[in-house]
């Protein structure tokens, strides 16, 4: 063998034995743990705290293994939004020349809990705007993830949702990761001291940029949801696009939202999300049918909505009830600069006889008037104090409910200022008229406990009429004993 052969042998075995050494010196606990502060400084430029009790790695096969891992809003280090008893990340050799991409992420009992405080603040990233940015795809072949549990609570609106249990699986397909989503035990959501359960079903796919949403469903509470879409994680266009629809069971629903005796029936819903996850938005059309409410009917409902962080905007809603009809529309304001919340409503044949038992209204001298009219209302905080109200309505003898007491004239009621007031100027049967105005100091508590004062008049022209409304209410029988004639009036 020439030497200049023996040379380039011993060359070989120098740089040989000097890579296993740079090697085996690489995988040193001491080199690991200093790699891995550094891979954990550069993650504080993004504004969080990443910590572990171990970290890993095998430069072999290109394996990364992390215990006891949380990751923390670096203002608020002691409140993690992501942990994880173990993490295991593996790459491909063709991500050291072509670009990040991942072959296997493995979660051992991962825990996301998101908390958003009574004056707004997060323990997440949410108020760091990307918009504008583009963060380049990343490809994963498989995702896999034991034991995962997720908690949102809001304290601004006291609600919060926490999910247990869940497995998940995404295999590679053409379409990248995807798989099914098992949830073991049925959620919990809670809603001002309310809480239902939920039970959650999901399949979705991961290409790199997208999440895709093949189908998603929901069912808690008497309420069920389907979605379906995308959901823009990187990449320039980082936008949500979900189309839903879904049902609520108004009796099994609204007991869990308010107090009081719930409506029956059923509703339906569709609709379409859309645009940055940061400012979302949404739409909905409403339909129902057959519902009912201490005893009133209502034949149909249709309505159109939108919503997004400032406020709900009611584009229309029509009601066919108590033989008549109902339009409105308005807006009820979330958050930015335009807090005022505003509502308009108008009403044509509604059959106030048919309603008035909904309210608790029994006398045997029920009135009834088929009432035509509108109403407007603004407010800018929930108290009375901010609430400015203007109500016009005119009404005339129902056809409907001949036996009851006739009702024809106006009525006004206005409301600003924390005060009330109300005018009115009815025909009774044709045989009494009313007339005068009240008003008072509104309550906070209940509009129940508003004051009352003012002075209602009431005139009797026609005698004769009066005793026939006796006879209609049951009071007196067959013609009066003696002529009635003059006139009667009684201030009160």
């Amino acid at each position: 063998m020439s030497g200049a052969a023996r040379s380039v042998i011993r060359g070989c075995l120098f740089v040989a034995v000097g890579s296993l050494v740079l090697l085996a010196l690489a995988h040193a606990p001491p080199i690991q743990s200093r790699v891995a502060r550094w891979a954990f400084g550069y993650a504080r430029r993004l504004g969080v705290v990443v910590a572990a009790e171990r970290v890993g790695y095998n430069l072999l096969t290109l394996h990364v293994h992390a215990e006891g891992m949380s990751v923390a809003l670096d203002t608020l280090p002691r409140q993690p939004f992501a942990q994880a008893r173990g993490v295991d990340v593996v790459l491909p050799w063709s991500a050291l020349w072509s670009g990040l991409s991942i072959d296997l992420i493995r979660l051992d009992e991962p825990r996301v809990t998101l908390t958003r405080n009574k004056d707004g603040s997060t323990n997440w990233p949410s108020g760091r705007s990307t918009a504008g940015t583009s963060s380049p795809p990343l490809p994963i072949r498989s995702i896999a993830a034991r034991d995962l549990a997720f908690t949102w609570r809001d304290e601004t609106i006291d609600a919060g949702v926490d999910v247990r249990r869940v497995d998940i699986d995404l295999q590679p397909t053409p379409r990248g990761a995807a798989g099914r989503l098992r949830v073991a035990e049925p959620g919990r959501i809670v809603w001002r001291g309310r809480d239902a359960t939920a039970d959650v079903r999901a399949e979705v796919a991961w290409d790199g940029r997208r999440l895709e949403v093949d189908a998603i469903s929901l069912d808690a509470g008497g309420a069920a949801l389907r979605a379906k879409g995308t959901i823009g994680l990187l990449g320039p266009s980082q936008q949500i696009a979900l189309d839903y629809d879904g049902r609520v069971g108004l009796g099994a629903t609204i007991p869990w939202l308010l107090d009081g005796i719930p409506p029956a029936g059923t509703l339906l819903f569709r609709g379409r999300a859309t645009g940055p996850i940061t400012s979302l938005r949404t739409e909905m059309t409403v339909t129902g049918s057959e519902l009912t409410w201490r005893g009133v009917a209502v034949s149909s409902l249709d309505a159109t909505l939108s919503a997004d962080a400032r406020g709900v905007e009611v584009d229309r809603v029509s009601l066919r009830v108590a033989g008549g009809a109902l339009d409105a529309r308005g807006r009820v304001a979330l958050d930015g600069e335009d807090a005022t919340n505003r509502l308009s409503a108008s009403w044509r044949d509604i059959d106030t006889g048919l309603l008035l038992p909904a309210f608790g209204v029994t006398s045997p001298a029920m009135p009834s008037g088929e009432a035509d009219g509108r109403a407007t209302a603004s407010w800018t905080a929930w108290k009375s104090g901010a609430l400015t109200l203007s109500l016009t309505a005119a009404l005339r003898p129902s056809r409907s409910s001949p036996r009851r007491l006739g009702l024809r004239g106006a009525v006004s009621l206005g409301a600003r200022g924390g005060r009330w007031q109300a005018t009115i100027d009815q025909q009774v049967d044709e045989a009494v008229h009313v007339e005068g105005q009240v008003g008072g100091l509104l309550s906070d508590a209940s509009f129940g406990r508003s004051t009352l004062g003012g002075r209602v008049a009431a005139t009797v022209d026609a005698p004769q009429r009066l005793w026939r409304v006796l006879e209609k209410l049951s009071i007196t029988s067959g013609d009066p004993p003696f002529a009635l004639t003059g006139t009667a009036r009684a201030d009160l």
